[in-house]
Formats: C-alpha cells, structure tokens, sequence
C-alpha cells in the first residue's frame, strides 16, 4: 500500500514539473511569448528550403515550413501558435494592405504582381487574408518582421518588362504567364527572349529613350520613397493592433555580396551594399520609437546561391539551378539565433 502511495505522489511530481517546466521553458527573459506571427516576405516565408520545395510552387500561403527562423524560433521559445504569415514576393506595399484597411495600395499590386507571381498575388486574395493577418497580430506576444527585398527586385523587374514590351520580336505565345512560358521552353530561353527584347528596345526606339531612363531614376527613386513610407506605416499598425507586443525586425541582407567581376573582388557585391545599408538603417531607428522594437542584422547570412545569376523573375528557382538568394537551414538557424539573442534569450 505504501508504494503504491508513493507511486501517486511520484507521478504527481513528474506531472507537476513537466508542466512547471512547460512553462518557464521560455522564459530565460522572464517573458512567455506563446504566440508567434511571422509576417515578411521570401526569406519568413521557409523559401527553398526542403519543405518549401515539397509544394512545388514559388509562393504559397499560411504554411509552416520546417527548419525556417520563424518555425524554429517558436520551437526554442515552447510557443503554443505560430502564424507563418510571411510570402514570397511581397512587398511593403502588400504588407501594409494586408494590416491597414484604410490602405488601397498602388498600380503595381494590380499591374505585376499577378503576372510575376502566376496570378497567386492578387487584390482579391490579399483581401480575404486581411482579417487573418490583422487578428494574429492582435493575438501575438511577438512578431518578426522580414520586408524589404522586393520593394527593390520587383518595381526594377517590372521596369525591365515594361521597357521590354516595346522590343519584343516573336510574340512567343504572348498569352502565357512567365511561369507558362518557362515550364514549356526553360528558363535560359525565356531570360534570352526577355534580355533581347529589353535590348531591341533602346535600339529601335531612340525616341523613347528619354522615357526608359525616367522610368529607372523614377523606380529608384520610388522604391526608396515607398519603403519608407510604407515600413513606417506598418510598423504603428502592429502597434495599434495590438501596443503590448514585442517586434523583431530583420535587416535586409544583400544577395549579391559575394559577387565578383574578376574573381574575389566582389564588385558587384559592393556597389549594391548602400541600397541595404539605407534600408537596415531605417529599419534599427524604430528601436528608439518603441521600447518593446529590436532589430536584428542578417549580414553574412548562408545563403543558396552564392554565384552570379541573372536576377529576373523566370530564372528563379526553389533549389540551386538558378538564382535563388535565400537562406540555407544553416542561414535560418543563424536568423533564430540571433532573435534569441537579442530577445536575450541566449
């Protein structure tokens, strides 16, 4: 009788502390965050990594991916939700569409981003995530914030495209999506045709060319202007959502910086820097906006491709086949531990 006695309250221990446990299991900071959102585009979203690579498609929604930072920082924290909310492709603009519904957003939503994304990014789309964004965000103890890529890649590549209208010189199947056209011909004919009708462009309209080169200084100039007026924007928006939580902003990394023109200058690498300079440096000022903002750098990061490719939409891949600057699991594992770090967690 007496062991069995023993054996009750022995148990009872064991249940007590695992439960204890549980939850102090995160709490090296003193603060539980039981519940994740990671809100950002390719690199939250587990982008190239193997359980991304499983769904066969660039961009995918509302899918926890094995071994990216946001899965495995709700791992190491014991979260009891994660929101992986982050998606290939978007931009500032999207994101803030996405928390503020006061906002409409801009041509390009309307314009590109269904044709870059083989119509998955579209208004109506974004429109029926928007109460799931904006109730996570309410819910969250923390949110990670990973925007800004795109805001450079995708009104650059439009720019191309748009210019390249003029000059192409088949009209290959002009009904299919990019991503038709590369399932059906491979990506190297397809970036050819592109570069060549972008080419023929200059050369067979001279007089256009005071408005191709409005149309880059007007790119440039935009998408630092939206960066910044868009992060702004989403930055109080979590905010006023929900003022008690605490939000981890991850620097934008340059995927070029390994780039070279004669082997180990890394050139190219350095000239595009200041572009991510500028931006990481808007990003860190929030920390002194709001006490409960980090941010965290993603410099060095391992990523897939180290090489030099052509960065145009229908040469990106989900492995290392063509250009896809996105973290490795080593890179993801780098992100997350340098979240816990800063959350003082490690």
């Amino acid at each position: 009788m007496f062991k069995k006695i023993v054996s009750v309250v022995m148990a009872v221990l064991m249940t007590v502390s695992v439960f204890a446990f549980s939850a102090s299991a995160a709490t090296k900071s003193g603060k539980r965050y039981r519940v994740i959102t990671a809100l950002g585009d390719s690199a939250s979203s587990g982008y190239g990594l193997p359980d991304y690579q499983k769904y066969g498609q660039t961009v995918i929604y509302e899918k926890r991916i094995a071994n990216s930072y946001p899965d495995l920082l709700a791992k190491d924290l014991g979260a009891e939700k994660l929101y992986p909310y982050g998606v290939s492709g978007i931009r500032t603009t999207e994101l803030r569409y996405l928390l503020d519904n006061n906002y409409y957003g801009d041509i390009l939503m309307d314009r590109d981003m269904p044709k870059m994304s083989n119509d998955v990014i579209k208004r109506e789309k974004l429109k029926e995530l928007k109460p799931l964004y904006q109730n996570a965000v309410k819910q969250s103890d923390l949110v990670t914030l990973d925007i800004g890529f795109d805001d450079i890649w995708i009104p650059t590549i439009a720019c191309i495209y748009d210019i390249a209208d003029d000059g192409i010189f088949n009209q290959l199947d002009p009904e299919k999506t990019i991503a038709d056209k590369v399932a059906k011909y491979g990506s190297t004919r397809v970036v050819i045709e592109n570069a060549l009708s972008y080419l023929i462009a200059w050369y067979t309209h001279p007089a256009k060319w005071v408005y191709y080169w409005d149309s880059w200084a007007t790119t440039v100039a935009r998408w630092l202007a939206d960066f910044y007026i868009q992060y702004e924007h989403i930055v109080d928006q979590i905010y006023y959502l929900n003022p008690q939580v605490t939000v981890v902003a991850v620097g934008c990394y340059n995927p070029c910086e390994e780039w070279s023109i004669f082997p180990g200058d890394k050139a190219i690498g350095h000239t595009i820097q200041p572009y991510y300079d500028i931006l990481n440096a808007y990003k860190r000022r929030f920390t002194s906006r709001y006490p409960t903002y980090h941010y965290v750098s993603a410099r060095n990061v391992d990523i897939i491709t180290k090489y030099v490719q052509l960065p145009l939409y229908e040469n990106l891949t989900l492995d290392d086949s063509g250009f896809n600057p996105h973290p490795t699991e080593a890179g993801h594992r780098d992100i997350e531990q340098r979240i816990l770090r800063e959350l003082g967690e490690i």
